[in-house]
């Protein structure tokens, strides 16, 4: 792969973020966390600065939650691969999320092993990124 592959985090709950970061080993996967925020307005703002090629965040935060973050977000890159972090097991959710592009939809409380699992999913990110789009994420944000 090469290149690393950026990713943002988003929680109203830091020590969840903090806990995600600490305990999966990005760079192994072939992934940069460019930063984690609790919130999704700050979220946008650090998108204008550097925009992430992969999004983690969370469902329900005040203010402007998960989904909207998200479409915000695409509105701003299209192509920004997305999973959710959720303490809801409501099928309307997952709907929505799934209108919304998200690739994934993890329950919390998650296990280590599910947060693990969130780096496996760096590589597939990258072959589908690259399948539609032709280029890796480093060549379309340099186009």
């Amino acid at each position: 792969m090469g290149e690393k592959i950026k990713l943002l985090l988003v929680d109203d709950e830091s020590f969840l973020c903090e806990q995600i970061s600490s305990n999966v080993s990005w760079e192994s996967f072939g992934a940069e966390l460019i930063g984690y925020c609790d919130n999704a307005m700050d979220a946008l703002e650090q998108m204008i600065d550097e925009m992430p090629d992969i999004l983690i965040t969370d469902i329900r935060m005040p203010v402007m939650n998960g989904l909207e973050l998200i479409a915000r977000a695409k509105q701003m890159n299209p192509l920004l691969q997305c999973v959710i972090l959720s303490g809801y097991a409501e099928f309307t959710l997952a709907q929505a999320a799934l209108r919304e592009g998200v690739q994934n939809y993890l329950l919390k409380p998650f296990s280590r092993a599910e947060q693990v699992g969130l780096g496996h999913d760096v590589p597939y990110f990258y072959q589908l990124f690259k399948r539609y789009t032709g280029m890796t994420p480093k060549e379309f944000r340099n186009s």
